[in-house]
């Protein structure tokens, strides 16, 4: 209720509040810096230790640069193929890389290399032993198993780039390792296109030697013409229509010669793929001839055909253009829908073709669709030969058969030269690199420590001590179930009176005297509270009769009641009034203690004797305090303070003395101290912040406050540090008792 009021009166309180809580949070770290700088330090010397043992990892990476090579005679192209491309070129070459030849091209080679090199403590991943002295290289098929997991191979987005790279121990190995690769693929690529040149050649030689003895036959055909009829004068129209037809059928033996060459290299890769599973030979013509893929080029071909007769017969270039874009608009439709085929057809075909072989596939595919093109160009221009020899009919025979032979010469001196031009670029290609791939960087520059990453090592074990440490703290302050500040009592609903501030003093200094803090510091902060203790208890029953008999109790031993006791006796005193500290712990009593005195005659002697309380009552040094100590320790204390004679002692002690403070047992550990809750007229709790457990404390207000709520006046937080805590108590004292520190103490 008084929570709520203050809020409604003090609209910041709330704000307030959530500020102390947070305060709280520091504060509680400040109280466990020592232990929150012992695990960060702890942290800081694991993070180092790690830091200076940990292995060192380093990446080495080399980067390759993929060519798309343009079309040359290892393509066998005598006639254009527009509209081709080499689908899925970079993924391919990847899955090569991957292969079992290539790696184990690359682990033969890097055995051979680690055996000629002389010092091979630099050497870890190629050594079967790595770590120990055994300086035996790693076995091939280890190695190669090994370079399958270890080496990482990307293609750089959008580019036609390759990155092989590989992490270990030493960074001049791996360099060794990822430029072997590189080389490895290089070696293998060339290796392939010699085979395919030779090859080549020979055929070239051989269609030479045709060509060449062709033309020598016509020649004397030619020869034997003129000389039998002489020559003659043939009319433009026979020149054209013969011009036609020698065209088509130069066009026609270049995609016959084309043909040949395609069959060629048709039954090469067949045989090659055959080797791994004839099966797939077969499987491989079914997809291409069943689907509509074959129609589709037929069409392409056909109207790129006629474009380029309607075009030779054209006579301006804008008549040119005008066929052109009529052609072009079917052919771009057409160019699209052989492309989604295309890509359906090969994507089934590597559905069920091994990683190995996929590039096979894809030079069996190209190869067929160029056959396709081939064909459909001899039909084509057979149809065209056929419609101007039609025409050619009514010209005179002797002018057709001389530009029949005038025809068969150009057609085979052209052959010859392109034939001658092939051979000649294929020997020179023989002499120059033939890999489609170079390499681009050798990483030398780029081989760089990846693990452990100072940064990231830093970071996590920053992290890792600041994490521990707040675990530590607040998993610390989690178990602990002491009472910490007055405002946690306040909130489980138990009445502060007050509370007394930690007493340096009393740590530092041994010396009984001390304790008596009123006496020997009046004006402290400690002292200060005892006087606002002993102002609450005297205004506790303003309309009732005044409390006289005030019993200091507690929940457990060691928390200080005996100097609260004694406290608050000396600050009744301090204002005046006549007050007596009667020691009622007659199991360890400690009153003749702190006044240096016996202990005996004292309570005990007095309960167990009918005479008056006057010849036991002692002076002490404070003016208007006495005190009774608890006498020699009974056997029964519980009876003896239940007593008729304690409680007729505790009236006659009433009429002499204006307050009469009892220092008794805890109230769990005995009766001793419930006995005396029931004849005094009001109880004080003490409890220790940082000591009293808050479910100890809590059973016994409880217990007290169920035998007589009215007699139960609150409780007294003792021992409190107000300067480790936060909010309000702190900044209370502060101002209130800055200038009391500098003179009191």
């Amino acid at each position: 209720m008084n929570t709520e009021l203050n809020k409604q009166t003090n609209p910041n309180l709330q704000d307030n509040e959530v500020k102390d809580q947070i305060l709280k949070y520091f504060h509680i770290i400040k109280q466990n810096w020592i232990a929150v700088a012992l695990i960060l330090l702890a942290a800081a010397v694991a993070t180092f230790i790690y830091w200076r043992t940990a292995d060192r990892i380093y990446r080495a990476t080399t980067t390759l640069k993929i060519e798309q090579a343009n079309k040359d005679v290892l393509e066998g192209n005598f006639m254009s193929e527009p509209g081709f491309y080499n689908y899925g070129l970079i993924p391919n070459l990847i899955q090569l890389l991957q292969s079992y030849e290539i790696r184990n091209k690359v682990a033969l080679a890097l055995i051979d290399s680690f055996l000629t090199v002389k010092d091979k403590s630099s050497f870890s991943f190629l050594r079967k032993y790595p770590g120990s002295s055994d300086l035996t290289p790693i076995g091939v098929n280890n190695l190669r198993k090994k370079l399958s997991k270890a080496v990482n191979i990307e293609q750089i987005e959008e580019l036609n780039v390759i990155t092989i790279s590989c992490e270990g121990a030493f960074s001049e190995e791996l360099l060794l390792i990822t430029n072997t690769y590189a080389q490895a693929y290089i070696d293998y690529s060339n290796e392939l296109k010699k085979q395919d040149l030779s090859t080549l050649k020979k055929f070239l030689l051989v269609e030479r030697e045709n060509k060449l003895n062709e033309l020598n036959s016509i020649e004397t055909e030619i020869g034997d013409f003129q000389k039998r009829n002489g020559f003659s004068d043939i009319n433009s129209y026979s020149i054209y229509l013969t011009e036609n037809i020698r065209s088509a059928e130069e066009a026609i033996r270049q995609a016959r010669l084309g043909l040949k060459t395609n069959q060629q290299s048709i039954s090469s890769l067949e045989r090659e793929l055959a080797e791994y599973d004839s099966t797939l030979v077969n499987y491989v013509e079914l997809q291409i001839n069943e689907a509509s893929l074959i129609e589709i080029q037929k069409k392409i071909n056909t109207l790129e055909i006629q474009r380029d007769i309607d075009k030779s017969n054209a006579r301006s270039p804008e008549e040119k253009r005008m066929i052109d874009n009529a052609f072009n608009e079917r052919l771009t439709t057409l160019e699209k829908i052989r492309k989604s085929q295309s890509d359906i057809v090969l994507a089934n075909l590597s559905a069920n073709t091994p990683i190995e072989k996929k590039e096979i596939i894809q030079r069996i595919f190209d190869a067929n669709m160029q056959r396709i093109t081939l064909n459909s160009t001899i039909e084509e221009y057979t149809k065209e030969i056929e419609i101007n020899r039609t025409k050619l009919n009514a010209l005179p025979d002797l002018g057709l058969e001389l530009a029949k032979l005038l025809r068969e010469k150009s057609t085979n001196e052209k052959l010859y030269t392109q034939i001658e031009e092939k051979y000649q670029e294929t020997e020179i290609k023989e002499r120059t690199r033939l890999s489609d791939a170079y390499i681009l960087d050798p990483g030398t520059d780029t081989a760089t420590l990846v693990k452990p990453n100072r940064t990231s090592v830093m970071l996590i074990g920053i992290l890792a001590g600041f994490g521990l440490a707040a675990l530590f703290v607040f998993v610390r302050y989690a178990f602990d179930t002491s009472i910490k500040d007055p405002a946690e009592l306040e909130k489980k609903g138990v009445e502060v009176l007050s509370w007394i501030p930690h007493i340096d003093s009393l740590v530092d200094n041994k010396n009984k005297g001390d304790e008596f803090i009123v006496s020997v510091k009046p004006n402290s902060n400690a002292s200060e509270s005892f006087k606002a203790l002993r102002t609450r208890i005297q205004y506790a029953r303003v309309d009732e009769e005044p409390i006289k008999t005030v019993l200091i109790t507690s929940s457990l031993p060691s928390e200080g009641k005996t100097i609260v006791s004694l406290n608050l006796a000396g600050s009744f005193a301090q204002a005046g009034h006549n007050t007596l500290l009667l020691d009622c712990d007659l199991r360890k009593p400690r009153v003749h203690n702190l006044f240096q005195s016996e202990k005996s005659p004292g309570l005990t002697d007095l309960l167990f004797s009918k005479g008056t309380a006057d010849s036991l009552v002692r002076k002490s040094n404070l003016e208007n305090l006495s005190f009774i100590t608890s006498g020699s320790i009974p056997t029964n204390p519980s009876e003896l303070l239940g007593s008729n004679r304690m409680k007729e002692l505790i009236q006659e002690l009433k009429s002499k003395f204006d307050y009469i403070v009892l220092d008794s047992p805890p109230f769990i550990a005995v009766t001793d101290a419930e006995i005396l809750f029931n004849i005094s007229d009001g109880t004080v709790l003490v409890s220790k912040a940082e000591s009293t457990p808050m479910d100890v404390f809590l059973r016994a207000y409880g217990r007290m406050f169920e035998l007589n709520p009215h007699n139960l006046l609150g409780t007294v937080l003792n021992d409190f540090n107000y300067q480790k805590s936060y909010g309000y108590y702190y900044n209370y004292y502060y101002y209130y008792h800055r200038g009391e520190d500098k003179g009191g103490h």
